[in-house]
């Protein structure tokens, strides 16, 4: 049985340009409402990697369609948390096939969505990203 790892680091976090230019001119993506789920599947670079940056994450909420900061804030803390809550699937999943995976979520619609619907979408996008590397 693994021990489960809750925290969601900075190491976790994609921050280098050059792999976000990558992700959206290679990657491949898929709508669960309220997310756009955009993914891309590399290989690693050394195998001495630790084990919480084999799923590196990027959340985006538009400034467009919310126009406070406090708003897109809290948007993107909902994703967070219930990624956080909801990886270990996918993160063990990239830990056998010794793969990096690089996703983005992208918050789609114009209002406000509570935590569950996040949440629920967090979880069926896992799902799907399962069938589509596995």
């Amino acid at each position: 049985m693994s021990i489960k790892n809750y925290g969601f680091t900075k190491k976790e976090r994609i921050s280098s340009k050059i792999e976000i230019d990558k992700l959206f001119s290679e990657g491949k993506g898929f709508i669960t409402y309220p997310l756009r789920i955009i993914f891309l599947e590399i290989s690693s670079e050394n195998n001495n990697e630790k084990v919480d940056t084999r799923v590196s994450v990027l959340i985006n909420v538009p400034k467009r369609k919310f126009k406070k900061a406090t708003d897109r804030n809290h948007l993107k803390r909902l994703i967070r948390e219930s990624y956080r809550l909801n990886k270990h699937s996918l993160t063990e999943i990239q830990i056998l096939k010794d793969k990096r995976l690089l996703v983005v979520f992208l918050y789609l619609p114009d209002e406000k969505k509570t935590f569950s619907e996040i949440e629920n979408a967090i979880k069926k996008a896992i799902e799907i990203l399962k069938t589509k590397i596995g």
